[in-house]
């Protein structure tokens, strides 16, 4: 019981911290929107603002982006799959490197993302006979272990 409370005040302190950096940021966009507005004014003060739709967002996703150094993923991925008691799935390891990391592996779209950012080393590792792909009775996903 006690467990799941501390879970529940960590979970409300970091949707409290996003929202406050959430709010900040609408302000700043606010100012910048207005600042925008006065510079069209400046150019053509007839301009009617109004008949200006907004765009679609999207979160741009940044290619270079990477969560681990140069070889580091290799080296994790062979501690997670040496400790483990059993085979793991993509998704076990990628959520054991996220801890290993201090990544906030609650979030889903995260997850997802550091699963496909180490499918390359997985697939690596395999042709180089490091680690092989397995299959359990429990499922029909594909399983770690070491070669």
């Amino acid at each position: 019981m006690e467990h799941a409370l501390s879970q529940l005040i960590e979970k409300k302190k970091r949707i409290q911290g996003e929202l406050k950096h959430h709010r900040e940021r609408a302000e700043q966009l606010s100012e910048l929107l207005y600042g925008v507005k006065i510079a069209i004014k400046a150019f053509d003060p007839n301009f009617d603002i109004k008949t200006i739709k907004a765009k679609r967002y999207t979160r741009t996703k940044n290619k270079n982006q990477s969560y681990f150094k140069r070889g580091e993923t290799h080296r994790l991925i062979l501690d997670t799959l040496r400790v483990a008691k059993e085979p793991l799935t993509n998704l076990e390891i990628a959520i054991e490197l996220m801890k290993k990391k201090n990544l906030d592996y609650t979030e889903k779209d995260l997850v997802k993302s550091v699963q496909q950012s180490i499918q390359y080393t997985l697939r690596t590792q395999e042709r180089n006979e490091i680690i092989k792909k397995t299959y359990t009775a429990k499922s029909n996903s594909t399983y770690w272990i070491l070669a």
